[in-house]
Parts: structure tokens; C-alpha cells; sequence
């Protein structure tokens, strides 16, 4: 009981929301939208996922002609950059491609890639998405493997998106079928699996639930469009939940229970408990004993935690998400100087 109740106290206490408040419309357009994709009512398209979070998150203010025609402009780069090194004659030539045109730094006198890391602003949520990236060519964790994967698409190559506490990095397949795992927000380019799970703290539990560090399917990369959309919203309308969150939350756990949106759910729950406590004037957990209604949604809350804490999510604070942050932006630093 100890175990489950500091689990219950370590849920309660991350759980928190920001700023502002945008039309619902969009949000609601955008849900629907990838709903009938993922329901097979649309035809998959991830470029347009991406795009609909994206435009509900900046308020309706992007431009679909834009975003698609600099994502097509640079097909015949990939052509021209496959004839001219005579690559063709490998299966992944067109993954050579598209990682060479965002990766090569030799491109630019600076030193630095094309489409770059912003480690100034990295957690800003703009930095996250594929259209400011596009616009910037400076990214982050979401916006860079996303691009890359969207590129793939429209491209023919192959490439799986993978997660990891707060991150996002790309699988795919050599000429011999070996599978690596390539870095987009930094140097290394390609990093091994031990060292997302060390970097991470990623456990044995969260692999084997496939919580992380699993290659995604198309419809789960649906699906992580709506994880990001239900943030994106929370963030907008500043708010815990609503209707919508409930929705939206149950849309993604219906196809993806082993999610962290799990902790959405619980952050929901318990919203409504905490308002339920205060009508009738309750404000400590060890009150609700002579509650049997309360005592039921506490429970509801026990079995959450304890369904969250099996399939092995552990949280990665923001000092020590920044810290990786920090160590990556020195590492960069001194390979640049080194290479001049």
C-alpha cells in the first residue's frame, strides 16, 4: 500500500499544464481529421498529420501550399544528390539522401548542419514543430525526426519513428538488414541502444511493454500525432481537462494503451475527484472514508498507478532533461572546433 500511495503522490505532483487559450475548432478539426485516417474513413497520410497539429497549434495561421510544396521541392535535391555519387544501386540510397541533405556539415562554412538543433530555444513548442523548422531550419527532438520521416514518406525510403522519455529518434534498416538507430539532434548521428537507456534511465519494463524504443507503425505514428495535439490543446486552453481531453485521451488509449498519455487519464481522474472532494468540502485524501462513491475513484486511481508504474514509465525532470541537453551542446561544440 506504501508502494502505491507515493506512486499516487509522485502522479499527482507532475502533473501540471501552461498558458493560453485557442479555438477548439481546430483542435477538434485537426482530431477528427486523424481519426478517419487512423479508422481508415482517409487515406494515411503522416505529412498531413503532422500539418494539422502543427496549424491548430499556431491558431489556423500556416499554409498547407507552403508546408507541402517545401517538402516537395526537395525531392529532385535527393534525385540529383543519388545520380551524381552513383548510390542508386543501393536500397538505401534514398535514406542516404535525405540524412546527408540535413546532416552534412559541410554544406555550410559555419560548420554546422543543415537542419540543426536549436539549443537556445529547445523546449519552446514552436522549436517542435516540422512547419517552423521548415521555416528556420533550426528544430528539435520532435520537429527534426519527424521531417526526416515525413521526407522518407514522400520519398520512398524507409524509416520508423521510436520514442524515448521525452524524445524522438528514427530506426531503420542497413543494407544487410542490421537495425540502427539515427540521431537527428545532434553529432552523433547514429547512436547505439545502450545509450538511450542509459542517457534516459529507460527500463527493462518500459522496453518490454513496448513503451519506448520500439519502431512505430504508420497508425501509431498517427497516433503520436494525437499525443502531441492533446498537449498541444492543454497548453492552449490552459486547462487540466475537459470533455475534449477525455475524448481525445480515450481516442488514443482505444489504439495505444501503453502510452504516457496514460498519465493524461490520470491527471483527468483525478481533476474530477479533487472537485468532487471540494463540494462537499473535502480537501485530504484520509477524509473520503465515509465516501463510498470517493473511495471507488480513489481506487480507479490505485489501479492506474500501478498499471503506469508496470509497463515501466519512470519521469525525466526538466533540470535533468536539460542537463542531457547541455552535455550534447559542449560535446557539439568541441567536434565543430576539432574538425576546423
Amino acid at each position: 500500500m506504501k508502494k502505491i500511495f507515493s506512486i499516487l503522490t509522485f502522479l499527482i505532483v507532475i502533473v501540471g499544464t501552461t498558458t493560453a487559450n485557442s479555438s477548439t475548432d481546430l483542435f477538434r478539426q485537426a482530431y477528427e481529421e486523424i481519426k478517419d485516417m487512423l479508422e481508415g474513413r482517409k487515406t494515411i497520410s503522416f505529412k498531413k498529420a503532422v500539418f494539422l497539429v502543427d496549424n491548430a497549434y499556431m491558431g489556423g495561421l500556416l499554409n498547407w501550399n507552403w508546408y507541402e510544396q517545401e517538402i516537395k521541392n526537395k525531392l529532385p535535391v535527393f534525385d540529383q544528390m543519388i545520380n551524381s555519387t552513383g548510390y542508386g544501386r543501393y536500397r538505401t540510397s534514398k535514406n542516404w539522401a535525405i540524412h546527408t541533405f540535413m546532416t552534412d556539415t559541410t554544406k555550410n562554412t559555419n560548420g554546422l548542419q543543415y537542419y540543426q538543433y536549436d539549443y537556445e530555444n529547445n523546449t519552446n513548442d514552436t522549436t517542435g514543430l516540422v512547419y517552423h523548422l521548415l521555416e528556420t531550419h533550426l528544430g528539435n527532438c520532435r520537429s527534426l525526426p519527424l521531417l526526416y520521416k515525413i521526407w522518407c514518406d514522400e520519398y520512398g525510403a524507409s524509416a520508423f519513428l521510436a520514442i524515448a522519455p521525452m524524445h524522438i529518434y528514427v530506426q531503420q534498416q542497413d543494407e544487410n538488414g542490421i537495425w540502427w538507430n539515427i540521431e537527428l539532434t545532434s553529432f552523433y548521428k547514429y547512436m547505439p541502444s545502450e545509450d538511450y537507456i542509459a542517457i534516459f534511465g529507460i527500463t527493462d519494463a518500459a522496453r518490454q511493454s513496448g513503451l519506448y524504443m520500439k519502431p512505430l507503425t504508420e497508425r501509431e505514428n498517427l497516433i503520436l500525432c494525437l499525443e502531441d495535439l492533446l498537449r498541444y490543446y492543454v497548453i492552449r486552453k490552459d486547462i487540466v481537462c475537459d470533455p475534449f481531453v477525455e475524448e481525445l485521451t480515450g481516442t488514443i488509449l482505444k489504439y495505444q494503451p501503453v502510452s504516457e498519455v496514460q498519465l493524461m487519464r490520470f491527471s483527468c481522474l483525478k481533476h474530477k475527484l479533487d472537485n468532487e472532494m471540494r463540494e462537499r468540502g473535502l480537501y485530504l485524501f484520509s477524509q473520503i472514508e465515509m465516501y463510498p462513491d470517493l473511495v471507488e475513484k480513489w481506487k480507479e486511481l490505485e489501479k492506474l498507478a500501478r498499471y503506469i508504474d508496470g509497463i515501466g514509465y519512470r519521469k525525466v525532470s526538466e533540470e535533468q532533461y536539460q542537463a542531457l541537453v547541455n552535455q550534447s551542446k559542449q560535446k557539439a561544440e568541441i567536434y565543430f572546433k576539432n574538425k576546423q
